[in-house]
């Protein structure tokens, strides 16, 4: 019995966007309740006249609607006469006097049901409840908020506020106020709406054997907006149903596949090598907001059946997949606006759109190349490729020296050239705060409260112990931590957010400054990101989301361009003396080895397992050797064959 009441529930609920064999594809087109009415016609719950007409404008009557819910619930034949004025010629008997064996529907004290007429909004409320009962759903009543509720009357208040708690019930909004209408009449696609909710709670609430939503649905892109087109049940059905290169598919009203476009996370999302969820695929991850380019929807079904739905995408030069219940997808021709790179009085501007509240912010990477024009949008997945708004590729690569400069570097300052900058920088932050106090409270007395003041000289003794260059480590605490003013900083010592993760912040509190910069070191740089055969090894730089430590350091895509932005306005701001001191060059394959000396003869010192590994080029040629800086700390200088390795275009 409970899957004839599922089923017929299901039927009740529904208002869906499916086309059945009753309703052509077009049939609801332009009906703002067109899934809901083809859902109906799909599962022959709404029929058409004998010229194969279904009228969705005109309004419902109480002998109609008492037969969407019998047939939607499928109920049993009853034979006993009821009314006095439902006959066997009326063609919804047989489907009321069901309803009625059942007690959704009643008829008024003369004996009579008054099947013809009009029924209203209040008296559609009171059968849906009786159906719920039926079903022995949960009824629980809410606050009525509908601005023309003193109209409802008192016998069927309970009944509405009923519908409106579990959202069958919405009403209509008419500037900033939200109408029920209860005594007005309801039209048919009104009606297969209020239905089409209906087996949307009875599925909540465990009834499965009601009839599949049409869960995909083909639409056309014209003029900037997504046209209804047709439904289907499945995926590839929906696949074969797109024929021209502007349509998407829909599942349940959201894009999971589209010609181009944007992926865009919802919030923190792993990227995957391959469309699994095993650990052993992740290639990466990334924050909110984040913008991948879509290559193609793929489909993977478990052992149950179950299906799972992943974008494939690019993210920087890495091809991987997000799981689209993490994303959404937004096709270029639909687009608002979207984050792009910008020329500033000669410098790199790198703006931010962040979709989820429509906001952009920017920061400055460094000199910006110079085949790039100011006034105009230029967008790269990697940040030293770039094409413009008409998609047509910008010749060359044009890599930032300070995002793609080996951590076994050192800077040219000194302690004392270090604390300088350092406290101007805070008084510039603090003269901010003077200015706008409500903007940057947190810059309030920045030159007494930073845990960057007086840094320099214990920069300068990592920088020596440690072999990392000690301005790497001072633009990454200035990115992590406020500028030294950020509550885990200031509470806590951490002025690089160590063991503060997206999914389990830990407030871990380290002794002082120094002992912090020792564990970034010790337990982290040294040990998991620098050494080439380490864990995370993607190559001794800031980098981006395929080289450098922002493959795994943060989930932030542009971690690595931020930092190096720090690095280049500490480095501006002092005069430029550790601009271009390295050349820097790029593996050009995997499985390259690292020589002890200019020979093929001597063993490898280590190998770098996958490609574009930047190096620091010390010699370009010793007997068809490159002379480079190691980058690990068990050797000095080590070769790699020329052959393998390529200088870059640092941008100058």
């Amino acid at each position: 019995m409970k899957k004839i009441i599922i089923f017929a529930i299901t039927l009740l609920l529904s208002f869906s966007i499916f086309t059945s064999p009753n309703a052509s594809a077009s049939t609801f087109t332009g009906n703002s309740h067109e899934k809901s009415l083809t859902y109906l016609a799909e599962n022959n719950v709404l029929l058409p006249d004998k010229d194969g007409k279904y009228y969705p404008y005109r309004s419902v009557t109480r002998g109609e609607f008492a037969s969407y819910l019998a047939k939607i619930l499928k109920l049993p034949a009853s034979s006993e006469s009821t009314f006095t004025d439902v006959y066997s010629t009326n063609p919804f008997a047989k489907d009321i006097l069901s309803a009625a064996e059942v007690g959704i529907i009643t008829g008024y004290p003369d004996g009579s049901f008054k099947p013809n007429n009009i029924i209203t909004r209040q008296h559609m409320a009171v059968m849906i409840s009786r159906v719920l009962d039926y079903l022995v759903i949960p009824k629980n009543t809410g606050t009525l908020t509908f601005t023309d509720s003193k109209d409802i009357l008192e016998e069927y208040i309970t009944d509405v506020s009923i519908g409106a708690n579990l959202g069958i019930i919405k009403g209509s909004t008419e500037g900033n106020k939200v109408f029920f209408y209860p005594q007005k009449s309801t039209t048919i696609a009104q009606s297969a709406t209020f239905i089409y909710r209906l087996v949307e709670v009875a599925k909540e609430n465990g009834y499965t054997d009601f009839p599949d939503f049409f869960s995909f649905e083909v639409k056309e892109i014209v003029n900037k907006q997504l046209v209804n087109g047709k439904q289907y049940k499945t995926f590839e059905d929906a696949q074969k149903g797109v024929t021209k290169s502007n349509q998407v598919i829909e599942r349940n009203g959201k894009i999971i596949k589209m010609p181009s476009g944007l992926v865009i996370t919802n919030g923190y999302t792993v990227v995957y090598s391959h469309p699994k969820e095993e650990s052993r695929y992740v290639t990466t991850s990334a924050t909110t907001d984040t913008e991948m380019e879509y290559l193609g929807t793929e489909v993977v079904e478990d052992y149950s059946g179950k299906k799972t739905f992943w974008a494939k995408v690019q993210y920087a030069d890495r091809i991987g997949y997000v799981k689209l219940d993490k994303a959404t997808l937004k096709p270029y021709v639909l687009l608002t606006n979207r984050s792009y790179y910008s020329v500033s009085n000669g410098e790199l501007k790198h703006t931010i759109f962040y979709n989820s509240t429509n906001r952009e912010a920017s920061y400055i990477i460094g000199k910006a190349p110079s085949v790039l024009q100011e006034g105009k949008k230029y967008y790269s997945w990697n940040g030293y490729t770039f094409f413009n708004e008409n998609n047509t590729t910008i010749a060359g690569e044009y890599f930032n020296y300070y995002q793609f400069l080996p951590a076994r570097s050192k800077t040219n300052y000194t302690a004392e050239e270090i604390d300088t900058y350092i406290m101007s920088e805070l008084t510039r932050l603090e003269n901010l705060y003077t200015l706008y106090p409500t903007s940057y409270p947190i810059y309030k007395d920045a030159t007494l409260n930073s845990k960057l003041v007086g840094l320099g000289e214990v920069l300068k003794r990592a920088e020596e112990k440690y072999q990392v260059n000690a301005l790497m480590i001072l633009a990454l605490a200035q990115n992590e931590s406020a500028y030294g003013l950020s509550n885990q900083a200031l509470t806590n010592n951490n002025l690089f957010g160590l063991y503060v993760t997206d999914t389990n912040p830990l407030n871990k509190k380290f002794t002082s400054v120094e002992s912090n910069i020792t564990e970034l070191m010790e337990k982290f740089w040294n040990l998991n990101y620098i050494p080439p055969t380490a864990g995370y090894a993607n190559g001794a730089v800031f980098g981006n989301k395929t080289i450098g430590f922002n493959v795994r350091y943060a989930s932030d895509p542009y971690w690595g361009a931020k930092a190096a932005g720090q690095y280049y306005k500490i480095d501006k701001s002092l005069g430029y003396k550790d601009a271009g001191t390295y050349k820097i060059g790029m593996t050009t394959t995997s499985g390259v080895n690292v020589r002890k000396d200019a020979s093929l003869n001597f063993a490898a010192a280590f190998t770098y397992k996958l490609s574009n590994m930047p190096v620091i080029i010390m010699n370009p040629d010793i007997n068809g050797f490159v002379e480079i800086l190691s980058d690990s700390p068990s050797y000095q200088n080590l070769y790699i064959h020329k052959d393998l390795v390529r200088e870059l275009n640092i941008i100058k």
